[in-house]
């Protein structure tokens, strides 16, 4: 697995002080078994995005998100409890989540991960979708 060298000092730094590591793009069985040992997933983003992937899989395998606020991601997974948001290009609010995170309880981690899972879930499932959908064409026909 290649690690991405990081340019900003600053941010090295925090990161190195706090055991975080970057990697670059991973796929297939070594994403499977890094993803295992993680406490939580940053998904960084400077633009606006419809759905962010990134933002929400890690729920689903019961991670923590770090992630932008930016685009749709604060309506996906802001009402999350394992969902810590920060401004794009704000490196302090990212690093104050990166040490949350980096200082919570691993039991503590997972438990938040699992409501969020399920929150999401319940959020996004075939029946809250189909209301969702129904209600606004509702509104959009009786305004």
């Amino acid at each position: 697995m290649e690690k991405i060298i990081y340019n900003n000092s600053k941010i090295k730094n925090i990161l190195d002080s706090l055991d975080f590591i970057l990697y670059e793009r991973l796929q297939g069985l070594k994403l499977n078994v890094l993803f295992n040992q993680l406490k939580a997933v940053v998904a960084p983003s400077i633009y606006e995005e419809t759905f962010c992937y990134n933002a929400v899989e890690p729920f689903l395998k019961g991670k923590l998100v770090i992630a932008s606020r930016s685009g749709a991601i604060p309506e996906v997974i802001g009402d999350l409890p394992g969902a810590f948001l920060f401004n794009p290009w704000n490196v302090n609010e990212l690093e104050e989540h990166i040490r949350v995170i980096h200082h919570m309880d691993v039991d503590k981690a997972y438990e938040l991960a699992i409501k969020s899972r399920d929150k999401l879930l319940k959020k996004f499932s075939p029946k809250s979708t189909t209301t969702r959908l129904i209600d606004l064409f509702t509104y959009s026909f009786t305004s």
